[in-house]
């Protein structure tokens, strides 16, 4: 796999071959095309792509016939991908194949380390692998989403569980460790059932013990609540559930 083109270099634009971080395109070519390119790059290491020279390598520049507005590509980042990534345009003056003053335009994107960017038009999801701007299927854009930290395993609902699946045991250390009321017999009391993972959420954090028991007067914030599971974890291992183990991306 050939490395990234630095040099803005009409030579070599038109004869090197086109690779992971390399792209050519026609003047001709329609903005939410452009934008697949666009988007499979931003989703992995960036890359270079110029328009106005041919797939063969004829430099066309704008002066030719069914030519786009160079404005639309220049704005293709954010009328045609969502969110929009970041990538700066320069226009470069060439001579053409026909011998006329006119001019390339090229496109810097840089990759986008902490989100997916999806084509605007229909949600599509692109990768740049070796020379192809290839779609992505739901299973793929779950693991780039992971791999870009935008979803997070831990989030995740494991299907066809309930709160019936809880290790008793493990849930009453867990609320000890965390300062919570527990049953003095070692045993936890059953904790409502939640309606979605919304509520699973409320549960947990809202501060309240089972009926019968005394509220506790503060309500441990979000980030207490996650490094009291790691002390947890670290003391007493990982949560059990009896169904429906869910195993990581």
């Amino acid at each position: 796999m050939q490395g990234p083109v630095t040099a803005n270099d009409i030579e070599i634009f038109s004869t090197v071959k086109e690779n992971h971080y390399f792209d050519r395109k026609s003047s001709r070519i329609e903005p939410e095309d452009l934008a697949r390119h666009i988007c499979a790059f931003a989703n992995a290491g960036g890359g270079k792509l110029v328009v106005g020279i041919e797939d063969n390598g004829r430099v066309t520049g704008f002066n030719i016939q069914k030519a786009r507005e160079p404005e639309l590509f220049e704005l293709c980042n954010i009328t045609e991908c969502t969110p929009a990534p970041d990538v700066s345009c320069e226009r470069m003056p060439v001579v053409n194949a026909a011998g006329e003053d006119d001019f390339v335009l090229v496109i810097d994107i840089q990759p986008s380390p902490d989100r997916v960017i999806t084509r605007r038009k229909d949600s599509a999801v692109f990768l740049r692998q070796g020379d192809k701007s290839r779609e992505l299927r739901h299973e793929q854009v779950q693991a780039l989403e992971y791999d870009k930290n935008q979803r997070v395993f831990e989030d995740e609902v494991v299907p066809d569980t309930g709160i019936d699946d809880v290790d008793r045991e493990v849930l009453a250390r867990y609320k000890e460790a965390l300062g919570t009321e527990a049953d003095s017999s070692g045993g936890a009391p059953d904790p409502p059932r939640p309606s979605s993972k919304r509520s699973r959420r409320r549960v947990y954090s809202s501060g309240t013990g089972p009926p019968g028991t005394t509220p506790r007067s503060t309500t441990p914030s979000a980030g207490s609540l996650r490094s009291n599971f790691g002390v947890f974890r670290s003391n007493f291992g990982a949560p059990r559930c009896h169904r429906g183990s869910h195993g990581g991306p």
